[in-house]
């Protein structure tokens, strides 16, 4: 993740949570970053070469 992307989150996390909301910020938005990840690569496309995941 982007520095920036780290900062905000702390910062956000403090606003919201206080000390426990800046730990918990950072790898909460990593998890959040990997599951629109990965959420982009399937309905892109990417994994279409696989075959369908949904048999008729």
């Amino acid at each position: 993740m982007h520095t920036t992307v780290v900062m905000v989150a702390i910062t956000a996390g403090a606003s919201v949570a206080g000390i426990l909301g800046m730990l918990l910020a950072v790898p909460l938005t990593a998890a959040a970053f990997e599951v629109v990840h990965e959420r982009r690569e399937h309905y892109s496309g990417r994994d279409r070469s696989e075959g369908s995941a949904v048999d008729s």
